[in-house]
């Protein structure tokens, strides 16, 4: 049996930036990823690494969160962008927004950034980090002196400490339909296949416990069928004009305050529990520019359905309620109702501009999942807890697999992937360093 320091189970940004932390504080590490690909759900974000760095705005935007995790956020992100500028990862500068502060990653585009994840990863490799690629975690059990794992291809290995930065539990259907309901099935997966939860349920059976928001989780809303399109599309066929728009279900009726969240995350969640899980978007000529529509019909084209299955449009909404309940049985009258009371029930956070320029346009959308809030109970150090709140030795975790900062609303997981990864790959090197197998002690 192989025998190391620290094991970091996927290599997504959370896991890459575990694997530099641990690897820069001297200690011995292999990353094991599942797939032939580093990067996880990161290659196909915009590439913003962002959060509030004030924390009580983090608290105001985010108040069901882990206060705790929140704090450790906010207060490593700008230090974590140096560090990454530090190993020689090219970022565009800072700039504030409303969204807080962040850094943008220099390599790639919008909704492929793989180049940048391939650099971080080269850089990872250059700190003598061992990467095995193909490998999933199949058992892992703990010992005296750490933690024993094996692998798909029977390889085993002894490590101090662990971190599992597995990249959440959102492509798995047992565990998606367990902790988010049996409506979860209506989702469509926007972001890595892989990511089905070996982090959870290996943190779990080894003694650890689920944070908070184990039933929410951040998502997006998309054209019907988009599940046809590849990763490197998911980005440009985001549907952002929710919070300047109207969403109702296959009833006609609104279900949800559409400015709600940070970038209109919550809508998702809602329209999951929508009969069917179906809705729909509509807006006008003044918002139709964040409508994809080329690419719409490309999603057609390859669902083998006409255009119209998924995106209507007319000069007026009465002739756009028609064509809507001809199309797709959406009761007109009602309908007609929620576009003229479409700022009572449910309240909206944010005024509606009137729907008054044509071309009206609804499209047929879904709910997309990226990843869950839940995850496993970490302390800010990453160290795993059970439901006790004792610290489980040698068990730690990071980006998705470390639950509980978000919950109710969003703020920055490519920020949280780093901040937790460089701090859980710190306190496995510490943890390795501490250790009697370290000073020449017996792992068996």
């Amino acid at each position: 049996m192989d025998q190391t320091d620290v094991i970091v189970v996927g290599g997504g940004m959370a896991g890459l930036c575990a694997a530099a932390s641990a690897a820069g504080a001297g200690a011995r590490v292999v990353l094991l990823e599942a797939t032939d690909r580093v990067g996880g759900a990161a290659r196909w974000s915009a590439g913003r690494i962002w959060t509030f760095t004030d924390l009580p705005e983090m608290r105001r935007r985010v108040p069901l969160g882990d206060a705790r995790l929140q704090a450790a956020l906010a207060a490593d992100l700008l230090a974590g962008l140096d560090w990454l500028a530090g190993l020689g990862l090219p970022l565009a500068a800072q700039r504030p927004d409303r969204l807080g502060t962040g850094r943008v990653m220099g390599l790639g585009a919008v909704g492929d950034r793989t180049p940048f994840l391939q650099e971080l990863a080269d850089r990872v490799s250059g700190l003598g980090v061992e990467i095995r690629h193909r490998s999933r975690v199949t058992a892992l059990t703990r010992t005296p002196h750490g933690v024993r794992l094996a692998d798909d291809t029977g390889w085993e290995v002894h490590a101090t400490a662990v971190v599992l930065a597995s990249g959440g539990f959102q492509g798995g259907a047992e565990l998606t339909r367990s902790y988010l309901g049996p409506e979860a099935r209506h989702l469509m997966l926007r972001s890595a296949p892989a990511c089905t939860g070996d982090g959870l349920r290996m943190g779990l059976a080894a003694g650890g416990t689920v944070s908070r928001g184990m039933a929410d989780f951040y998502g997006h809303t998309m054209p019907k069928h988009a599940d046809l399109l590849e990763p490197t599309e998911f980005k440009a066929a985001t549907l952002n004009a929710a919070a300047d728009a109207i969403l109702v279900n296959r009833d006609g009726r609104r279900f949800t305050d559409e400015a709600d969240g940070v970038v209109e995350e919550t809508n998702a969640v809602a329209a999951m529990y929508q009969p069917g899980g179906a809705f729909y978007l509509i807006c006008d000529g003044d918002r139709a520019d964040r409508i994809p529509i080329d690419l719409i019909g490309r999603i057609a084209d390859r669902a083998g359905v006409p255009r119209g299955e998924i995106l209507l449009s007319a000069d007026s909404l009465v002739g756009l309620t028609e064509s809507m309940a001809k199309a797709w049985k959406i009761p007109g009258t009602t309908l007609a109702q929620t576009l003229a009371n479409a700022e009572l029930m449910p309240h909206r956070s944010r005024p509606l501009s009137p729907l008054r320029t044509p071309p009206f346009v609804a499209v047929a959308c879904v709910a997309a999942i990226t990843l869950p809030y839940g995850g496993l109970a970490v302390e800010p150090s990453g160290a795993l807890v059970d439901a006790g709140g004792e610290h489980l030795a040698g068990l730690f975790a990071a980006g998705a697999d470390a639950g509980g900062v978000f919950h109710g609303a969003y703020a920055g997981g490519l920020a949280w992937a780093l901040v937790s990864g460089r701090r859980a790959g710190a306190s496995a090197a510490a943890a390795a360093r501490r250790s009697p197998v370290a000073s020449g002690g017996d792992a068996r």
